[in-house]
């Protein structure tokens, strides 16, 4: 669709990708890998950016109208977000301020 109306693709995200036990610390891709997205990103010239997690605090910090980012700026979940955003910046010109 996007390739039709010519609106560029910056990349693609997996949504609730990788959920980790909070008991035993394992990961696991609910959904499936991330192959089937890489495969998409091969296919339309796109940037993977990013995986993110299956996680209730995403949620409940969005529930309260907080991004995980300033609930938990320290937590993995956060990296991820930051990650994802700092992709999407160097995509688009943005560069950080020394």
């Amino acid at each position: 669709m996007f390739q039709k109306v010519h609106v560029p693709i910056l990349g693609l995200i997996q949504n609730m990708s990788l959920y980790t036990c909070p008991h035993c610390g394992d990961a696991s891709h609910v959904f499936g890998s991330t192959d089937a997205v890489r495969r998409l990103c091969a296919d339309y010239n796109a940037n993977f950016l990013g995986d993110i997690p299956l996680d209730s605090k995403i949620s409940e910090a969005a529930d309260s109208g907080k991004p995980t980012v300033a609930v938990e700026p320290s937590s993995e979940r956060s990296a991820v977000f930051m990650d994802v955003a700092q992709k999407i910046a160097n995509r688009i010109g943005l560069t950080s301020s020394p």
